[in-house]
């Protein structure tokens, strides 16, 4: 795994080194559709995205969401910082995760704000203020240091 040094503050557009490079790389999938095993600009899922972001700054990921769930250091979610990955359980079954997203910054209350591809939208930037992701969050973990 790479490690690099970067901070909590807000990144929309001032991510440095390896996390601003896995930020970078997400936001250009802005708007690729949802594709369960997708690994390109035709189509991706959760962890096709972060596996894609992070593989471009040289860091080498797990490919799914269980695997990646297992990567990295376990950190409270008032506590993420960009690039720290987000996990949610938003299937029927409350406790298995299913989706991943990567968190780019923090908007206004310091709500963490986080890239993913959405089932219904494609890959998204969404905030933890809805109540739809802040009822799925499971755990948050952070693979940079």
């Amino acid at each position: 795994m790479v490690m690099g040094i970067f901070s909590c503050a807000s990144v929309r557009k001032t991510a440095q080194g390896p996390v601003g490079i896995v930020i970078d790389e997400a936001r250009t999938f802005t708007g690729v559709p949802y594709k369960w095993g997708g690994m390109s600009r035709t189509g991706l899922d959760c962890s096709g995205l972060v596996c894609l972001s992070f593989g471009k700054a040289g860091i080498q990921l797990p490919r799914t969401t269980e695997d990646l769930q297992r990567a990295g250091s376990k950190v409270k979610l008032k506590k993420v910082c960009a690039g720290d990955l987000l996990f949610f359980a938003l299937s029927e079954k409350p406790k298995k995760v299913t989706h991943v997203g990567i968190v780019t910054g923090r908007g206004k209350g310091g709500v963490p704000e986080f890239i993913h591809a959405s089932t219904s939208k494609g890959v998204v930037e969404s905030d933890m203020g809805l109540k739809y992701y802040r009822d799925g969050f499971r755990e948050a973990r952070r693979v940079v240091k």
